[in-house]
């Protein structure tokens, strides 16, 4: 008995596995023609019992049509053939298939083929540039140019960009070639938000150890309508402008780094071109004419300027004339207002006498003849028959002008 107990349990376990085994090994047939993706998976599914793991979003938006024709396949063929044109992989795990993105070939620089690149490098008159930077752009591989202005870097790969930069001029990008010839580098002019113009010099922004602020003629020109020093309010660190008044032409009060004085003057020196100015003479600057604003505001202001610039220097520098061709520019504003109008409606002359009148009645006020000749008023009813007679005509007599 023991042992047909245990043959009997020995079989039926055989059993378990042989089912369970055949239910995720069965074959696959399908003849499908430009269906979606999806819909083969679910398919696949029904017919293994094989659950399916990925992304919907990701298949509905990469996945392509499926055109597929299997008979009595296994499960990996017909996976393969699946995603044969699909930017997915697949793995089997167990009684589940994970379907993910492919993974992207990553090519290194050192994969492509290096090679070295010669040239030489010179200014806009044809003269050598020695000592520009030759880089290999995104890596760490550069050169400088000798004093004939020649250079040689070795190992760079064949679709790099090199990076071309020099002191004084511009910079410039060129593709990666073994023999790149002579290669031209343009000068760049200094911007004016690099210069610290003091009224007896201009010097670098990095040659400049004073605390200066730089405003160029695009943010002047950004603000129409108004006089230069309302147009540097909250365009200079330190410096504050408040205008008393909303009148056109109206002055503004300029105070750089706090007031310096309890009786004195706390406002700054203004210099334009050279000659200092007074404040009031802004209102007759247009702003339009004016190339860049620098203010001074620390001690280096008062050693060039002596005390008249103990609270601070506003340097004006108005445009000049360029060589080249003739420019005309043209500026004009303008704009629309409108009466402002009640959204209320007015009442006419009855409907005024009557206000009147109630008014009278309820608070006994006078606001008008409403009340002063109406029959309500404790006046008429003790007055005279002729005043009577004179406040009843009077009152017909407005009730017929139309207001």
């Amino acid at each position: 008995i023991f042992r047909t107990i245990k043959l009997t349990a020995v079989l039926l376990i055989v059993f378990c596995v042989e089912i369970n085994a055949s239910a995720y090994s069965q074959r696959v047939s399908l003849n499908e023609k430009n269906i979606p993706l999806e819909q083969i998976l679910k398919e696949i599914k029904r017919q293994t019992g094989y659950f399916f793991l990925y992304d919907v979003d990701l298949i509905q938006q990469q996945s392509k049509p499926v055109t597929i024709s299997v008979k009595n396949a296994s499960i990996e063929d017909v996976m393969v053939k699946t995603l044969r044109m699909q930017p997915f992989s697949w793995e089997i795990k167990a009684n589940t298939i994970l379907i993910k993105p492919s993974p992207k070939p990553v090519t290194t620089a050192k994969q492509l083929q290096a090679i070295d690149v010669q040239g030489k490098i010179v200014d806009e008159k044809g003269q050598p540039l020695p000592g520009v930077s030759v880089k290999e752009k995104g890596t760490a591989n550069v050169t400088v140019t000798n004093t004939n202005g020649s250079f040689t870097l070795s190992n760079v790969a064949d679709n790099a960009l090199l990076v071309l930069t020099y002191i004084g001029f511009e910079s410039k990008e060129i593709k990666a070639e073994p023999q790149i010839g002579t290669v031209g580098l343009s000068p760049t002019l200094a911007a004016l938000n690099e210069v610290v113009i003091t009224g007896y010099t201009n010097y670098s922004r990095n040659q400049s150890v004073n605390a200066a602020t730089v405003v160029t003629s695009e943010k002047i020109n950004q603000v129409p309508g108004l006089t230069l020093d309302q147009i540097l309010q909250g365009r200079v660190p330190g410096m504050s402008v408040i205008s008393s008044s909303g009148q056109p032409g109206t002055s503004a009060s300029v105070v750089i780094r706090g007031i310096g004085s309890v009786s004195g003057s706390s406002t700054p020196l203004y210099v334009l071109d050279g000659i200092p100015i007074e404040g009031t003479y802004f209102q007759t600057i247009n702003p339009e004419d004016i190339e860049s604003a620098t203010v001074l505001k620390d001690a280096s202001a008062k050693a060039l300027y002596g005390s008249r610039g103990s609270n601070g220097v506003i340097v004006l520098t108005t445009k000049k004339g360029k060589a080249g061709k003739v420019a005309v520019q043209y500026n004009s504003q303008y704009g629309f207002s409108n009466l402002s109008r009640p959204n209320f409606i007015m009442m006419n002359t009855s409907q005024r006498l009557q206000f009147e009148e109630e008014i009278g009645v309820g608070f006994n006020r006078t606001l008008g003849p409403g009340w002063t000749y109406s029959p309500k008023n404790p006046t008429y009813t003790a007055s005279t028959p002729a005043f009577r007679q004179r406040a009843d005509a009077i009152l017909d007599s407005l009730r017929g002008i139309n207001t």
